[in-house]
C-alpha cells in the first residue's frame, strides 16, 4: 500500500491517495466496467457503494454526475478506509458522502477481514481467494481491449509461454501476505434505516465473493426501495441463478449477467439489474 501522502493522477484527471500506478490502472479499469452500463442517475440520486476500497467508484460518480447526490460508501479495511475518506474530503468537499468503516453482510455483528496489503482490492471476508487463478490468468492472456494493449501482438505472442508462469507467481506473491483484521458488519437494511433513506437509486456491490451475503441482508420491505443494482458476482454453487431468482421475486424486470475481459470464461460475472 502506498504511503499516506503519495498520490497518483488518474486518467480522469483526479489525483488520489492510496493507489500506486499499477493499483490505479487496475482500479480504473475495474471501475470503468460499471460505467459501461446505463446507470441513469438523476440529480439528487442516492447510491450505496458497498466495497468502496479507496473510493474510485464514488469519486467517478461525483465527477460525472456532480455533487448533487447522496452516497453511502462502506469499506471494512481501516487503511483503505482512511484513503477513501481523504479522497472524498479533499476532492469533493461539498459532496454528501457518508463513509462507513465496516463490512456489509447478512446480519449485523462482527467478523474477520482478510486484508491483502499488496493488493487491497482483493481483500475479502474469506481466508482463501475466491477467484480461480488459472481461469483468470487464461482470461488475461486473451487479446485485451484496445485500452490495455500496451505491447505489440508479436511481443505478446513471444511472452505468452512465459506469461502464465509469471502471472501465477505474481498472483501468489500479491495474495500471500494476509492480515487478519476484526471488523464490524452491518446490513443494507440497517444502512437504509440509519440513513433514513426512502429510495436507493443504485446499489453497487464489489466484495470479492461475499455478494450473496450482502443481498441476503436486505429485508423484503427494503427491496422495494432499491431501483437498480450493479454487482460483481462469483458464481459458486449456482449463485448466479440464485441471485437471478431473488431479483425476479423482488420485482426487477431487467436482469443481466455478463462477462468482459479478463473475466470471460471465469466464474466472475457482472450483474446489472433495474426495475424497468
Amino acid at each position: 500500500m502506498p504511503s499516506a501522502n503519495q498520490r497518483h493522477l488518474l486518467s480522469n484527471g483526479l489525483s488520489v491517495y492510496g493507489a500506486s500506478r499499477a493499483d490505479a490502472r487496475r482500479g480504473e479499469y475495474s471501475v470503468g466496467e460499471y460505467f459501461d452500463f446505463d446507470l441513469a442517475l438523476a440529480p439528487g440520486a442516492t447510491v450505496l457503494d458497498v466495497g468502496a476500497n479507496i473510493g474510485l467508484f464514488s469519486l467517478e460518480l461525483l465527477r460525472r454526475y456532480g455533487t448533487d447526490m447522496r452516497i453511502v460508501a462502506c469499506e471494512p479495511a481501516p487503511r483503505s478506509f482512511e484513503f477513501l475518506e481523504r479522497n472524498v474530503r479533499e476532492l469533493f468537499p461539498d459532496a454528501t458522502v457518508t463513509c462507513k468503516c465496516c463490512a456489509v453482510g447478512e446480519q449485523v455483528g462482527t467478523t474477520t477481514l482478510y486484508f491483502r496489503p499488496r493488493l487491497s482490492q482483493m481483500s475479502s471476508l474469506q481466508r482463501d481467494s475466491v477467484n480461480d487463478s488459472q481461469e483468470l490468468i487464461d482470461g488475461i492472456l486473451k487479446e485485451p481491449p484496445a485500452s490495455w494493449q500496451h505491447s505489440s501482438s508479436r511481443l505478446r505472442r513471444w511472452l505468452r509461454p512465459k506469461a502464465a508462469t509469471l502471472l501465477k507467481a505474481g498472483s501468489w506473491w500479491m495474495g500471500r501476505e494476509v492480515v487478519e483484521i476484526p471488523c464490524e458488519v452491518t446490513t443494507v437494511s440497517d444502512i437504509i434505516e440509519q440513513s433514513g433513506v426512502e429510495r436507493v437509486d443504485l446499489l453497487k456491490v464489489d466484495v470479492e465473493g461475499a455478494e450473496l451475503a450482502v443481498l441476503l441482508g436486505i429485508e423484503a420491505d427494503d427491496w422495494q426501495k432499491i431501483q437498480a443494482l450493479i454487482v460483481e458476482v462469483h458464481d459458486h454453487d449456482g449463485r448466479v441463478e440464485r441471485i437471478r431468482g431473488m431479483l425476479e421475486s423482488a420485482g426487477f424486470e431487467r436482469i443481466s449477467f455478463t462477462q468482459e475481459w479478463p473475466h470471460e470464461g471465469t466464474n466472475i460475472y457482472m450483474l446489472d439489474a433495474s426495475r424497468a
